[in-house]
């Protein structure tokens, strides 16, 4: 009974991590070919730090851009809830995603 939990809770671990990974894989060829595109300084040829690396940079300073961003929330808003509520979405769209895959099989 537990070993059945632990094999669904570890595919659903994998579920999340390649969802996850898949969606930033995705903007990095969306931002490599928009710029290809419009033919500019994009993720494909503009460099952090003198490297390169085909825009890999990009989107880890999009996340520390994220982090760093001040949030401002609304007079008489519910603090917790408005700084959860990005969490909640995410995680409860992974989870029918990821019940979704295991339930077909």
């Amino acid at each position: 009974m537990m070993v059945d939990v632990a094999i669904k809770l570890l595919l659903v671990g994998i579920m999340f991590f390649g969802v996850l990974n898949l969606a930033g894989l995705n903007t990095w060829l969306e931002r490599k070919q928009s710029a290809i595109i419009q033919d500019r300084i994009g993720a494909n040829r503009a460099s952090i730090l003198g490297l390169r690396l085909m825009g890999l940079f990009h989107p880890l300073a999009d996340a520390v851009k994220m982090f760093t961003k001040e949030d401002i929330v609304p007079a008489g808003a519910d603090r917790v809830l408005h700084t959860l509520a990005p969490f909640f979405s995410v995680f409860f769209a992974l989870v029918a995603f990821a019940a979704s895959r295991i339930c077909l099989r």
